[in-house]
C-alpha cells in the first residue's frame, strides 16, 4: 500500500483496514532513507496507527529494521530525489514529533552496523548502515 496518499484515501485503503490497531511489532528495512523528512513524518504517523492501543512500557509497540543513516543528519539529494538521512538523535527527534502529533511516546535506539560507506552510494561519504529499534506506548 501507499503510505503517502491523502489521509482520506489512506483511511479507506486495504492496508489501513488490514493493519490499523492490530499490530504490536513491525519491521521496516531499507526504507526511511528513501524519503524526505516530511514524508517520513507522514509514514511514521501511519505506522503508529498499525499498533494496538493500550500498549505499555512493559510491553511496548516495536518498530525495527535497518536503514542507511549518517554521521551528519539532514536533507540531501540522492539519485535525483530529495531524502533525509538520520543519526540516532535526528531519528529520535522525528519520533518525538510523531509522538506529539499522535499522543504517543517513542524511544529510539540505533547502532552503526558498518563504518564503511556502501559501494553503491548516492548519498555521501558520511553514510552508514544502521540498525534501529523504536519502542513506544500508545
Amino acid at each position: 500500500g501507499d503510505l503517502l496518499v491523502s489521509d482520506e484515501e489512506y483511511t479507506a485503503s486495504k492496508i489501513a483496514k488490514t493493519f490499523n490497531g492490530k499490530m504490536t511489532i513491525a519491521h521496516a528495512s531499507n526504507f526511511f532513507h528513501l524519503f524526505s523528512r516530511d514524508a517520513q513524518l507522514i509514514i511514521c504517523e501511519r505506522i503508529v496507527r498499525f499498533f494496538r492501543r493500550g500498549l505499555s512500557p512493559e510491553a511496548p509497540a516495536v518498530l525495527f529494521g535497518t536503514h542507511l543513516g549518517t554521521t551528519t543528519p539532514g536533507p540531501l539529494e540522492a539519485g535525483g530525489f530529495k531524502v533525509f538521512s538520520h543519526n540516532e538523535e535526528s531519528f529520535q527527534s522525528l519520533w518525538d514529533e510523531v509522538g506529539k502529533k499522535t499522543g504517543t511516546s517513542w524511544k529510539v535506539s540505533m547502532e552503526v552496523l558498518s563504518l564503511t560507506v556502501p559501494k553503491v552510494n548516492p548519498f555521501s561519504d558520511n553514510a552508514r548502515r544502521m540498525r534501529y529499534i523504536v519502542t513506544g506506548t500508545l
